[in-house]
């Protein structure tokens, strides 16, 4: 399984480099990424951060594949 993560900022993504998978840098509300490309898209304690939270998940949606997955966990609201 091949993983793919995306963040705004360079301190993030050489922090994750570590670990397995690829990581680009981008804006969520943007993904750089084609249309049902992914079986699954998955965000985890950060969507209290976005400033425009619907678009984040259309994108979300719009990345996954017809059946795939889109999955959001976050422990705070805004």
């Amino acid at each position: 399984m091949l993983a793919f993560g995306i963040d705004l900022t360079l301190e993030m993504i050489r922090e994750a480099v570590q670990r397995k998978g690829r990581y680009v840098r981008g804006e969520v509300s943007r993904l750089p990424f084609l249309d049902a490309t992914f079986d699954a898209a998955v965000c985890r304690n950060s969507f209290h951060h976005f400033d425009r939270p619907g678009e984040v998940m259309s994108e979300m949606a719009r990345v996954v594949r017809p059946g795939g997955r889109v999955v959001i966990e976050d422990m705070r609201a805004p």
